[in-house]
């Protein structure tokens, strides 16, 4: 299991969106400092991301459903920065990201790669069934 690459990135994946609930500023607006944990929505949505890779860790036998977790998973992150991005602009004063808001987009290029791992393996699996 750990020897494939995807199992590395969506471990990858779960860790930044498990340190990205950690007191990390996301956003500085005026005098204001953001944190990802000051909204319930975000906690939810980066505790279920961080649930759902580690959980597809565990679908590797089942690679149809563990793809189609990756893109729950993109989705969920995806709504993650629009969500942060929207709790940041309705802040008063100018906004100035910091080192926080980058963990969700690195979790999401990570998931990225979790899904192209999880394709070559189909890929290699499907000409393998060809050769018998």
């Amino acid at each position: 299991m750990w020897q494939r690459i995807q199992t590395i990135y969506l471990a990858i994946a779960a860790l930044l969106s498990g340190v990205s609930l950690a007191p990390l500023p996301y956003n500085t607006s005026g005098t204001q400092t953001l944190e990802m944990n000051d909204y319930i929505v975000l906690i939810v949505l980066c505790a279920l991301v961080a649930a759902a890779s580690l959980v597809t860790i565990g679908l590797f036998k089942n690679r149809t459903l563990q793809l189609n977790l990756c893109r729950l998973i993109l989705a969920l992150l995806a709504v993650i920065e629009v969500s942060a991005a929207y709790f940041a602009y309705a802040a008063v004063g100018a906004d100035m990201p910091q080192v926080g808001s980058f963990f969700p987009v690195l979790a999401f290029m990570a998931t990225l790669l979790a899904i192209r791992g999880i394709r070559a393996d189909e890929r290699l699996i499907r000409s393998m069934d060809r050769l018998r």
